[in-house]
């Protein structure tokens, strides 16, 4: 009797599993989360807003073109900012969960008051890692790791974004 108890709990876990589970589907998704990122001495951290649009490409692949958002708070010197990211994500999925490269183009405005006192743009490329359930409710990270200025080559930012959203497909 026992042994039947074991292999129904068994099939109920196996179950639960396959349901937390998805392949990439197409759909928009929503994330919202929190930055802290550093750059030239000057450490920042904030709040992060994040949209995409995945294309899966079958069941390992898809790609995400992404925008995302963050309006950060300087520590030394006190300074808000901003740091704005336009790219395209490359996912890799097994099961739920998803690794791979990003390349993106980023602006980093610097507030002095209401005005925007310095802005930096330039490329970048990191990577991301995150998990996707079959209800759409997504939890990730990526790094940020070679935002390159374009007036400032040798002056690197590296940001690290944890986030949750929603995907509907």
């Amino acid at each position: 009797m026992r042994k039947y108890h074991v292999i129904r709990a068994g099939m109920a876990v196996a179950a639960l599993t396959a349901a937390l589970q998805a392949a990439p589907g197409n759909g928009l998704g929503l994330t919202v989360g929190g930055v802290s990122a550093s750059q030239a001495g000057m450490d920042s951290s904030g709040a992060s807003l994040g949209v995409d649009a995945q294309f899966a490409c079958n069941a390992r692949w898809s790609i995400n073109p992404y925008i995302m958002f963050s309006y950060e708070r300087a520590t030394a010197p006190r300074q808000n900012l901003s740091d704005n990211l336009a790219g395209m994500q490359f996912r890799y999925w097994i099961g739920g969960v998803y690794l791979g490269p990003h390349v993106f183009f980023h602006d980093r405005l610097i507030y002095g008051g209401t005005n925007v006192a310095n802005s930096q743009y330039g490329p970048g490329a990191g990577v991301v890692l995150g998990w996707e359930g079959t209800g759409g409710f997504t939890l990730g990270a990526q790094v940020d790791a070679l935002e390159a200025q374009f007036l400032q080559s040798a002056e690197r930012r590296t940001a690290v974004r944890a986030y949750v959203g929603y995907r509907w497909k």
